[in-house]
């Protein structure tokens, strides 16, 4: 039997040296990408490519200094508002060139005007809001899903609408992060690379309540590996066949994206009887006031929002019930 000292020696911390220290950081790697997201600095370089072609087509030069490239990018932005571009291209252009990974330093204090003229765009054009997933149509989506095999697209949709996951959240999720309670009836999904997480340079987490949704999980996880994604396709990919989901219950007509998933997720979970408050915690916004926006527009769209009642819907629903049975 071990003696008092050894069990004391047992718990003595072991201190890093600086070698150990070296050796964990060349794995993680160097911090400077870590501070965007791979699909987000996509973005921020295509964006500033076609302001660099633009550029040249227009034989302009790079301006000299910050004031002349703000006075530029406001004529841009008249450019692509003629041409009909998204205003999204042109936030991640005003982003991208402000970062520090992919843009000039410190040069957003100089590009004031650019931004006033992305938020006139803003309120002069009318939003265009995909419409929130009531939960009747997430279990339609889920069933099809099942009907045609794709079991690991039917857990992510399930799971996103459940926990109010944004779009690369919940294609980036990896069978570590669902880390399942000894009773088996809850779950724990941790989200290391959120938008709002790395604000707050927090890992955030999302508690599934679900029972049926955890025993999904657990299901899919054992033929996976901790570091495996759940979804076992590209994002690109997942749009795709989303759109084929809609396509096949006739519902392809409506304006319903991925990120649907979370608006309706966010809409039933108010509707639920839980407060704003807590809402806005289990979405993890920031500003109660930007949830209060961002749900009251959402419970206004469901509501102009009627489930299809057809055969296809129907037989959705059936195959998702057959399913956890």
């Amino acid at each position: 039997m071990p003696g008092a000292g050894d069990r004391h020696s047992s718990m003595r911390r072991v201190r890093s040296t600086k070698q150990s220290r070296r050796s964990a950081r060349e794995e993680v790697g160097r911090l400077g990408p870590r501070l965007l997201a791979p699909a987000t600095l996509k973005l921020y370089l295509q964006a500033i490519r076609l302001f660099l072609l633009w550029l040249t087509c227009e034989s302009i030069v790079w301006p000299e200094d910050a004031e002349d490239l703000d006075e530029l990018l406001q004529t841009y932005a008249e450019h692509c508002w003629a041409e009909g571009d998204s205003k999204a291209d042109y936030a991640n252009l005003l982003s991208g060139i402000s970062h520090p990974v992919t843009g000039i330093a410190r040069i957003a204090t100089y590009i004031k005007g650019a931004w006033k003229f992305y938020g006139l765009w803003v309120k002069l054009e009318p939003r265009e809001r995909c419409l929130p997933l009531s939960r009747s149509a997430c279990r339609m989506l889920v069933g099809q899903s099942i009907k045609r095999g794709w079991y690991d697209m039917a857990f992510v949709i399930l799971r996103a609408h459940h926990c109010l996951l944004r779009t690369q959240e919940f294609c980036e999720c990896r069978s570590g992060d669902f880390k399942v309670s000894g009773l088996g009836h809850k779950a724990v999904l941790h989200l290391p690379d959120t938008k709002s997480g790395k604000r707050t340079h927090k890992e955030e987490s999302v508690t599934v309540t679900d029972t049926r949704l955890v025993a999904f999980g657990q299901a899919l996880q054992q033929s996976l590996q901790p570091g495996d994604r759940f979804l076992s396709m590209k994002a690109s990919a997942f749009r795709k066949q989303f759109r084929v989901l809609l396509n096949d219950l006739e519902m392809d007509h409506l304006y319903i994206q991925p990120y649907s998933l979370r608006r309706g997720g966010a809409t039933e979970h108010l509707l639920a009887g839980n407060s704003l408050h807590r809402t806005c915690l289990r979405g993890r916004w920031s500003s109660t006031a930007t949830a209060r926006i961002y749900v009251n527009e959402a419970l206004q769209d469901l509501g102009d929002f009627q489930t299809p009642d057809t055969a296809k819907t129907r037989a959705a629903v059936r195959a998702l019930l057959s399913f956890f049975e």
